[in-house]
Formats: C-alpha cells, structure tokens, sequence
C-alpha cells in the first residue's frame, strides 16, 4: 500500500515528466485502436482482400513505430527520474524495492493509457471511418465498436510494456546510486567530428541520389535499386548529422570574424556541444518527415490515377477476352457460339464492338535500334543487368489494328510497324530480328487508340505484323523453341460498349457455358464500372493508410521535436540567465533562441524535402508497377505533398517551440 500511494503521489508532483510520455502511448494506441476498429468492422467484408492488405499493413507498421516512439519516449522519461531514483537509493531503499515502485508506475501507467486511449479511439475511430469509407466510395455506414479490436490493441500495449518493464530493472540495477544520482547532470562532451566520417555521410547521401537518378526504366528493376538507395541515404543521413554538421560547426568556429559575433558565438558553441545528442535526433526527425512525403505522395498518385489506368485498359465498357484458340475462325466461332447467340435469345445488343487477336511474347532491345526473339535469348536467363534489355511484346496484325480506329501503312511479308511509349522508354526500333528473319519497322508509332498493353510496369511494345499467317507462324516458332512453361497463348480479345443488363446476361451465359474435353479455350469477362470500384478500394485503402502513416510520422517527428525542446530548455536556462548578467541584452537573447531553434527545426525537414526530390525518379518507376505512369500530375502532386507537410511541421514549430521559450525565459 506504501509503494501504491508513493507512486500515485508521484504522478501528481511529476506530472510534468510524465505528460510526454502519457502522450505518446495515448496517442500511439489511438491510432493503433482505430486502424483495428476499421479493420473489424462490417466495411472490411465488403473491400475484397486489397482493402484488408493495406489495413493489416497499417496495423503492423503502427505496431513497429509504437515500439520505437514508446521506447524513445520512456527513455527521455528515465533520464529524467534517475535523480530521483538515486535519491530514494540514498534515502534507504534498496534497488528491489526501486524496481518494485517504478514497476507499479508503469503498471499503473498502463491502465492511464488504455483507458484514455480507448475513449479517444472510440471517439475518433467513427471520424477516420467515415473519412475511410467516402475515400473508397463504400455505402456501408454502419459502424459497430468492436471489443475484440480494442483486446488486440491492449494486448500489444501488455508486451510493449512488460519491455518497458526490462527496460527499467536493467536501469536500476546496472547504475550505482551516485550514479543514479549524477546521470542526468552530466556533461556532454564535445563531438570529434570525423572528417572520415564526414565524408562517408555525403557519399552514402550522393549514391543514394544517383541510383534514384540512373534507375532503369523498367519498374521490376527499380525495386532493388531503390532498397539500395533507401540504406545508402539513410545510413548517410546519420552520418550527415553525427559528423558532418560538427565538422562544419567546428569549421565555424574556426573563422574568426563570424564565431565572436553574439549570435553565432552562442549558437555554434551550444550547437556543437549538443551535437552528439541532437544528431540522432535530428537525422530521425529528418527520415520520419521523408517517410510521410514518400508515403502520402505514393497513395496520393495511386489514387488519383484511377481513371486513367482504367481508361487504358478499357477501351470500350466491357471486355470479353477468350484465351486457348487455334487460329481466327475458331475463336470467332466460340464467339458466336456464346455471345452471339445470348444476344439474340434475350433480344440484347452491344455497340462499337471491334476484336482482335493477339499473343505475347518476350524479346531483346540493344537500345540501338534492333529488337530481337531467337533460340539464345528465349532460352537463356537474363542476367540482372541484361533484364533491363527485356520487353515485352503483344503481336497483333495490320488489319486488327485498323479495325480498332487507327491508321497505319500497308505492310508486306518483311515489314512491321512498331509501338511503344517513347516518352517514357526513348526506343526508336528500326529492325526486328525473329529466328534469322529480319523485318524492317517501317511506322514507329507513338500513339493507338483503342489498344490495351501494360506498357508501364516494364519496357513494352506492340508489334504489328502483315497478315494472320505471319502471326501464327511467329507464335508457332516461339512456342516450339519455348519451355512448356513458358509458352505463349494465343487469345481473341473483344471490347465493346453494354449496358449492365447484357454485362448479366453473358457472365451468366459463360458460367453455364459447358466446355468438352477437345475445347480448351476459356472466356474472361470484365465491366469497367465493376473494375474502377475494385480499383478505388485498392487505391483507396492506401490513399487512407498512407495519410493515416504520413501523419504519424510527422507526429512522431513532432514528439522527438518536442523532447528535444523539453531537455534543451531545462539545460539552457541557467546558461541564458548567466549571459544576461554579464551583459547580453533580452532582445539578443530572443534572437539567439529564434537562430537555434529554427537551425533544429527547419535543417532536417530542408534535408529531406532534398531527399524526396531527388526519390521522385525512382518513386516514379516504382509507381509504374500499380499502372501509375508519370506526367504533370506527379510533379503537381508532389508539390501538393510537400506545401501539405510544410504546413503541419510548421504548426509543430509553433506549438513546441513556446515550449523552450517559456522554459528559457523564467
């Protein structure tokens, strides 16, 4: 019972030590509350699994960053208490009984933060869901508070806290109580400011840069680059901040006629003293702001280019693809066979209908004009670097592609016409090499209406052939070179315009449709409106997590901001009081502050606005992966990013830096 009202008495007189860090846990488990809410609440059932992907992804990333910010937020908690821990050691009581009370602390912290956390997420949770649902144009509004989601939470706040509760005994009982007692006055020393070291930060910075600026135009290939250039940037940033800034502080120091100014004197020496804790700080608080742009800007991109994914890939409302064919007559009788004959029997009609037959294949770019399908290159597995040579093909003839509404010239036996988005992969094919026969490409063509090709993801082209003879023989001679695996299918594609009503009837027709033993060809159906709401939940859910996580990463950067504060004020008062008396004026004072304070705020987000400059390339090429091909609205959706993070960590200056002033100026 005496341990109990100590620490409860501890609460009330410490209130201010404790205030950070009820803070973080309470927030932390809202926002872990409400991602579980949503995720168990009847919406879920109706978003397929993409919804529940990026929802289970944002529980498990939220998870991680409490860890670290909890983690991050009792630490400055202990070293705040370590004072008071050796005092009580001093006083009498032994570390058992130390451990015993900071154990009913925590316990007792515990129940503070699920308790509060739990109101606040009930509260909220109903806000962010109504946003979450209009986000993915959901007209399920019914919303149950689910007791099993809040039992999930608070079980990971248990294991989060029983390490805090390690965390603490480690504490103790490694510290003597002079030590204990001492910790928190204790000096820091003066960063040595490697220039090696130094050095290392700037080039792992300049790789990372120029990976993301040389990535390969295929989006496969972009993903290893960008996990190098994410290491090579971050364990440059670190270094930047550990011992590049002191380097430079030092080389301040150096010059003379700038150091023995007020201002910078004052600045430069605290800033360089201060560098070793603030450099983690700051490098942190740097990666947290470049993981909300990275975030936000990548769901935002994917969400808004919705319409012009769909767009590409439907030409008309709805598709009819029927795969396994042996040549046009057979697959135009199939047609026939089922859709036709639906049609007449329920006295139902389509319009602007066109078809077209087509198979893919994989073939080889020198990049310098020559495009190339032969025995070696289907048969040999290309290396990492050759990969980026790799493009796929769709074959389809001359007269298909009229048929579509484009014009093209006549082509003979040995000649081809050739697409692809020069825009974006700057090929200008003029000979396609097949199996020892050369075609001349004699249309480079830059633009086709009415032609779905996945031209993003990876390098990609349409090779347009003279007749079906041509076509077929091509697929032939691949096939008979191919692994059983890997050979290619020859598909009769359809698109056309209808109404819902006939879209029914003909999915129904292919269910009940019955397939003999000698016929294996399959029909694929797909309406446009049913894709594009797919495509908005999926979409959706990321645009939502990725601001849900944009958001709490700048809060966490928020809070690292707002210890920093907390511990610089209370170290700085005494100095600023000391300067006063020997002659500084107040206005001075203010003015050294305001330098200081800004120079800690604003250096990590100038990095890494820098930073996610110079991602954009690379971020781009990976967004191709989800059909997200670049364009104006990427550039106007960055800026869009950046102003929008700017105007939160703004708001976070203005909030926590009173914090050290009004600390300071007592």
């Amino acid at each position: 019972m005496f341990y109990l009202k100590l620490a409860t008495s501890n609460f009330k007189k410490s209130i201010k030590e404790f205030a950070p860090f009820f803070i973080t846990t309470v927030t932390m488990f809202t926002f872990t509350s409400m991602i579980f809410l949503i995720l168990f609440s009847p919406v879920a059932k109706t978003m397929g699994g993409t919804g529940g992907v990026a929802l289970s992804l944002a529980s498990i990333v939220l998870t991680i960053f409490s860890v670290i910010m909890v983690f991050y937020s009792y630490n400055f908690l202990l070293k705040q208490r370590t004072k008071e821990f050796g005092l009580y050691n001093i006083l009498g009581m032994n570390k058992r009984q130390i451990s015993y009370l900071a154990t009913i602390e925590l316990f007792i912290s515990y129940f503070i933060t699920i308790g509060l956390g739990s109101v606040f997420s009930v509260v909220l949770s109903k806000i962010v869901y109504i946003i979450f649902i209009n986000i993915i144009h959901s007209n399920v509004f019914h919303f149950n508070i689910s007791l099993f989601a809040l039992m999930v939470s608070s079980g990971i706040f248990v294991g989060l806290f029983i390490l805090l509760h390690l965390l603490t005994l480690f504490r103790i009982n490694q510290t003597s109580a002079l030590n204990l007692y001492k910790n928190q006055t204790r000096a820091e020393k003066e960063p040595k400011g490697n220039v090696i070291l130094a050095l290392l930060g700037v080039i792992g910075i300049g790789l990372g840069y120029y990976w993301s600026l040389t990535v390969p135009n295929q989006a496969i290939l972009a993903i290893t680059v960008f996990f190098k250039a994410i290491l090579a940037v971050i364990f440059g940033t670190y270094l930047f901040f550990i011992s590049f800034i002191a380097w430079y502080l030092k080389k301040c120091r150096n010059n003379k006629k700038y150091y023995y100014q007020p201002k910078a004197f004052i600045t430069v020496s605290q800033m360089l003293f201060r560098m070793k804790q603030n450099a983690v700080g700051l490098a942190s608080i740097c990666l947290l702001a470049c993981m909300a742009f990275v975030t936000i800007f990548s769901t935002s991109a994917l969400y808004y280019n919705n319409e012009k994914t769909i767009n590409n890939q439907f030409p008309r409302n709805t598709s009819i693809k029927l795969f396994n064919v042996t040549d046009r007559a057979a697959a135009s009788q199939k047609y026939n066979d089922v859709i036709e004959t639906t049609l007449s029997k329920t006295n139902q009609k389509t319009k602007k209908e066109f078809h077209y037959l087509t198979f893919t294949a994989n073939g080889f770019t020198d990049f310098k004009g020559n495009l190339n399908i032969d025995d070696k290159t289907i048969n040999t597995k290309p290396s990492l670097e050759k990969l980026k040579s790799v493009m796929y093909l769709q074959f389809m003839t001359q007269d298909d592609l009229r048929k579509s509404g484009n014009d093209i010239k006549e082509l003979s036996d040995n000649e081809i016409a050739f697409y692809t988005n020069k825009s974006e992969n700057n090929l200008d094919i003029k000979t396609f090499n097949f199996f020892g026969q050369t075609y001349k490409n004699v249309q480079s063509l830059t633009h086709l209406k009415n032609a779905e090709l996945t031209i993003d993801a990876i390098l990609s082209g349409i090779v347009v052939v003279p007749n079906d003879s041509i076509l077929l023989k091509m697929r032939e001679q691949i096939n008979s070179s191919s692994p059983e695996k890997y050979k290619s299918d020859l598909a009769y594609n359809s698109y056309t315009d209808s109404s819902r009503k006939v879209y029914n009837s003909l999915s129904q027709a292919i269910k009940e449709q019955a397939i003999n033993e000698n016929d294996k060809s399959v029909f694929v159906l797909d309406y446009k409106a049913d894709e594009i709401q797919n495509l908005i939940v999926f979409s959706g859910s990321f645009l939502f997590v990725g601001l849900l996580l944009g958001f709490v990463f700048l809060l966490g950067a928020g809070l690292i901001i707002y210890y920093k504060q907390l511990t610089e004020g209370q170290q700085d008062k005494e100095s600023y009081r000391i300067l006063q008396e020997v002659g500084m004026s107040l206005k001075q004072v203010k003015k050294t502050i305001n330098s200081q304070i800004v120079l800690v705020f604003f250096l990590p987000l100038i990095v890494a606005i820098t930073h996610f400059g110079f991602a954009i390339p690379l971020l781009k090429k990976l967004l191709l992966i989800l059909e997200v091909s670049g364009g104006t609205s990427i550039y106007v959706i960055s800026g869009l990013t950046v102003l929008g993070v700017l105007l939160t960590y703004y708001t976070i200056y203005v909030i926590t830096s009173r914090t050290y002033y009004r600390i300071v100026e007592r």
